[in-house]
């Protein structure tokens, strides 16, 4: 009897061992195919205690190993999965368990993110999910894996998470592993296969990607902020709501229809995108998702590296300059250079020496034709008459005398064929110059506007910009903070603008694509210094770890991709931007007060000249009529 029932026991411990070994097999084939499919670097087996199934934990890692996996075991109280994650140097580790773990997954959840690895649990088929998951919260952006085994021997993964800590667990089925056939995944992204948040989806062979699969979230509420900024963003105030506009605003108003959450707008306690204290505080926008109060911040708000520090961001939606802006100054222009401006030096020397030339050509050949055939009149073209000739040509002026002989009237073609040329190349350039505004800014950079002393800097309150100055290390940017800056900040861009044009010696530096949109509406003229400037980044901001940052990244980058992020931000520049009145420059009379110098002097000359010779004409006449009068005279007027 006795050797009957041990005979019996060994017989069931052997068979008990075969079947435990059977599932390692099985384990380990799954955790291979799931390695592999996701591209998983480090392979780590999870243990609820440091002695927890010691041997089968052997025998699972050598299966793996045998399969090319090296694989550490890792107890779950001590789990650190930031550390790990970064020790791990090839992509996201795997995390496997082999048995439910409910209390451990609890307090795991509880005391850190399980977002960034990629988690996968053997789980007995007989235990609900929603009893395994009570009180677990799964982020949106976690990609937890169950494998449960049916009764065929299939092995059937779903992807469990949570939208938030409130909502219920969302289950998809998003591969079967099968003995023969090994495993079909469902090819969708995460954000697209997690389309529907009150049921679960029968897609049974789902190989997208992990953000394709999450790509509703069936009106889910996102608390998010904003803050004035116009135009890129405007809230816009309803009787018990705040809608957020803008530029920005129809941005997030296309994500929130295109993965179908809703949005509850609060409002920060100051205006603005937010700055930094010395003590390490924020205000604006960043304050509320420093504090966990919102979930996303929805404006033109800076990367920088020091709120990374603090907030996450999305994808860049516009990347510009920050250009130091003053009002425009008076044209300046100098008197000669307006004259002989078009024409350089070089050509200036030519074309007096092609006169003189020309003039000489004509003089020579003038007289050799007279000696030989006696064609021309005597007298006409000696070698000042020949240079005044040759430069009324110049001038475009025309002769009451033409030439004879067919050498002269050549010299005289071919001067004035250069001179139409000449003359038509010289009143383009010089309109073109004219029209063309040349303004000289009293500095071009930082270090001239802290040399020149006498302007006021301001930036918008509770910025980026703000930061950069009084938390620099540059000294420029330092003096000019300590010693320039304006006491009272716009709240705005616009708010800047007006003060620019209403304060004389003003700068303020901002964003150059934002102050595009208000060029034409402004009431003065203005410059940006390109040589003070440097690159800017704006996106939107989410709180640190948001779960929703991966899936608006992801949508933000479809949105990119097909176009529709550059006509919403062209069509902002377009409707705002241009302007008519751009197509024309009007030239001052400063430009030419020259040419009317010129004529001024000249017409007084002439009349000086006019004079004079009149009165030497009068002295010269008169010793003559003195004479004449004396002389006996006929009836006729005749002398005899």
């Amino acid at each position: 009897m006795w050797t009957a029932s041990a005979l019996l026991f060994t017989t069931i411990l052997f068979w008990s061992a075969g079947l435990d070994r059977q599932r390692l097999k099985k384990i380990a084939e799954v955790v291979f195919t799931v390695q592999r499919h996701l591209h998983s670097g480090c392979v780590s087996l999870l243990l609820s205690s440091a002695l927890e199934g010691t041997n089968a934990n052997l025998v699972l890692v050598k299966l793996l190993s045998a399969k090319g996996i090296t694989t550490t075991t890792l107890c779950i109280s001590t789990l650190n999965v930031t550390h790990d994650d970064t020790n791990c140097r090839l992509n996201r580790p795997l995390y496997v368990m082999t048995h439910d773990a409910t209390l451990e997954l609890k307090q795991l959840t509880a005391t850190m993110s399980p977002t960034g690895p990629t988690w996968l649990l053997f789980s007995d088929s007989a235990l609900k999910l929603d009893h395994l998951f009570t009180d677990v919260y799964i982020p949106l952006d976690c990609e937890f894996l169950v494998a449960r085994e049916d009764l065929a021997g299939n092995v059937t993964l779903h992807e469990v998470y949570r939208m938030n800590r409130t909502m219920p667990l969302m289950n998809l089925q998003v591969a079967v592993w099968s003995p023969q056939f090994g495993v079909l995944w469902d090819n969708r992204s995460l954000y697209d296969r997690r389309n529907n948040l009150y049921g679960v989806t029968n897609v049974l062979w789902d190989n997208r990607s992990l953000y394709e699969r999450r790509n509703n979230l069936y009106g889910v509420t996102i608390k998010a902020t904003t803050f004035e900024n116009p135009p890129n963003v405007e809230p816009k105030y309803n009787a018990d709501t705040v809608e957020i506009g803008g530029t920005f605003g129809r941005v997030w108003s296309i994500l929130s229809e295109e993965l179908n959450y809703t949005t509850e707008v609060y409002l920060p306690e100051v205006n603005g995108a937010g700055a930094s204290s010395g003590n390490g505080t924020w205000s604006g926008v960043i304050q509320l998702l420093v504090d966990g109060t919102v979930d996303v911040a929805v404006g033109d708000v800076t990367m920088t590296s020091h709120r990374a520090s603090a907030i996450d961001f999305s994808v860049p939606l516009l990347i510009s300059r920050v250009c130091i802006f003053i009002r425009r100054p008076e044209s300046s222009y100098q008197a000669l250079n307006n004259i002989l401006a078009p024409f350089s030096s070089e050509l200036w020397f030519t074309i007096q020496g092609a006169m003189v030339g020309l003039a000489a050509c004509l003089s020579l050949v003038y007289h050799v034709g007279r000696r030989y055939d006696g064609l021309e009149r005597p007298d006409l073209y000696t070698l000042p008459q020949a240079l005044l000739c040759v430069f009324e040509i110049f001038c475009q002026q025309g002769h009451d005398e033409t030439p004879r002989s067919w050498s002269c009237r050549l010299i005289y073609w071919v001067s004035y064929m250069a001179a139409v040329v000449l003359f038509a190349a010289y009143s383009g350039a010089l309109v073109s110059f004219l029209a063309m505004q040349r303004v000289e800014p009293p500095f071009r950079t930082l270090r001239g506007l802290m040399q020149h002393g006498g302007y006021r800097v301001a930036t918008v309150a509770n910025s980026a910009h703000f930061n950069s100055f009084d938390q620099t290390t540059d000294e420029t940017m330092r003096n000019i903070y300590e010693k320039m800056f304006d006491k009272n900040l716009p709240n705005t861009t616009l708010e800047g603008l007006k003060n620019l044009c209403s304060i004389k010696n003003y700068a303020f530096m901002t964003t150059y694509d934002t102050v595009l949109l208000f060029w034409k509406n402004a009431n003065c003229s203005f410059m940006a210094l390109k040589e003070a400037s440097f690159p800017e980044t704006l996106s939107i901001a989410f709180s640190k770890g948001s779960p929703y940052l991966g899936v608006i990244n992801f949508k933000l980058q479809q949105m990119r991709d097909t176009g529709v992020l550059y006509r919403i931000l062209n069509n902002a520049w377009s409707s705002e931007a241009n302007d008519d009145r751009a197509l024309w420059t009007s030239v001052s009379i400063d430009a030419l007060t020259p040419m009317f110098s010129i004529l001024t002097i000249g017409i007084l000359l002439a009349t000086v000249l006019m004079i004079l010779e009149r009165q030497a004409f009068y002295l010269v006449q008169r010793p003559g009529k003195r004479q004449r009068s004396g002389h006996p005279q006929t009836r006729n007027g005749a002398d005899f």
